[in-house]
């Protein structure tokens, strides 16, 4: 009875309800076995209970029902891992991801393609590039076949690691390519150029740009965008940043925003070049653009570094009287 009741309410995602009865299971000491606790714990990890939500709260309500499976003496299906894995995820908890997913092998219980692919996706975008290569060999060796989503996760790990590797990720992007078995996509570009790009290596994303035309991945606005911050970061970048803006121009699907306008601006700022800096701005106003505190901020500093003051304290006044107004 309990059982056909316990199914009802979690699949009406009745959460409390569902924590009520194991209660009421418990205090007359009827057994709960793997399955129903892997069913409770899937839905604390999917469902918010009571005032407080949200993942954290959610991670909490699932690491404490996972610790109560185990002091009950019950063995956790590969599912109850999967479920705290996932609410560590959500949470943004990528060590205890890790911790959990280790904690699983050395138990013995063999991970899912589901397990894998979701602890391989929360350990890289928390930049844990060793643990992501731990977790992608353990997977090649239970004979999962990497996907696209596979690789563009190790990329991610070698983008956002606290130190960028950027030569590990063209490494793995060649072993992608190579195979033959899965073809790159725009993510898979973006995380090459945004991994050159923190780590202060811009020709790297020029690399990734020529084998993205290469492949035939189509070029969209936020690929241009990251090419022009790449182009900035050199100190003769200036032309190579005007040249990508002239090819968005050329094109009738897309339009510079305030975001390539910024990046351009910054470019401007670093190479010192304010006469092109103050060409962009009447461009940018004439397109109907208008300035944020990226492009204003990036405007003063390329004015500032070539002795014109008081057009950059003009520019900061502006700058003031749009945060005052909440304009931006």
């Amino acid at each position: 009875t309990f059982d056909l009741v316990m199914e009802c309410t979690l699949r009406a995602s009745q959460v409390r309800d569902a924590i009520r009865l194991k209660e009421d299971m418990q205090a007359d000491n009827i057994p709960i076995g793997a399955k129903l606790f892997t069913s409770l714990l899937r839905s604390l990890a999917d469902n918010d209970v009571g005032r407080r939500k949200g993942a954290k709260y959610r991670l909490i309500r699932t690491c404490k029902l996972f610790e109560e499976m185990l002091a009950s003496g019950v063995t956790p299906h590969p599912a109850s891992f999967n479920s705290l894995i996932v609410a560590a995820q959500r949470a943004r908890q990528p060590d205890l991801v890790a911790r959990t997913f280790e904690e699983m092998v050395a138990t013995g219980v063999s991970p899912s393609r589901e397990t894998y692919e979701s602890a391989l996706s929360a350990v890289s975008a928390g930049g844990l590039v060793d643990t992501a290569l731990d977790i992608f060999g353990a997977m090649r060796r239970d004979g999962f076949e990497p996907r696209k989503s596979t690789y563009n996760s190790l990329l991610e790990a070698c983008a956002t690691a606290p130190q960028p590797r950027v030569e590990q990720a063209f490494e793995i992007f060649y072993r992608m390519t190579g195979e033959g078995k899965v073809v790159p996509n725009r993510r898979t570009f973006a995380l090459l150029i945004d991994a050159a790009v923190r780590a202060g290596l811009p020709s790297f994303a020029f690399d990734a740009f020529d084998a993205m035309r290469e492949v035939g991945v189509e070029v969209t606005l936020s690929t241009y965008n990251r090419l022009i911050r790449a182009a900035g970061m050199k100190p003769d970048g200036v032309p190579t940043a005007l040249a990508l803006f002239e090819e968005i121009k050329a094109r009738s699907d897309v339009a510079p925003d305030e975001y390539t306008y910024g990046t351009l601006l910054a470019a401007c700022a670093q190479a010192g070049d304010a006469k092109t800096a103050q060409a962009l701005v009447v461009e940018m106003e004439e397109a109907g653009v208008a300035h944020n505190q990226v492009t204003r901020h990036a405007y003063i500093m390329s004015l500032g570094r070539t002795d014109k003051w008081q057009d950059a304290l003009l520019q900061y006044q502006c700058l003031q009287e749009a945060v005052k107004g909440g304009a931006s």
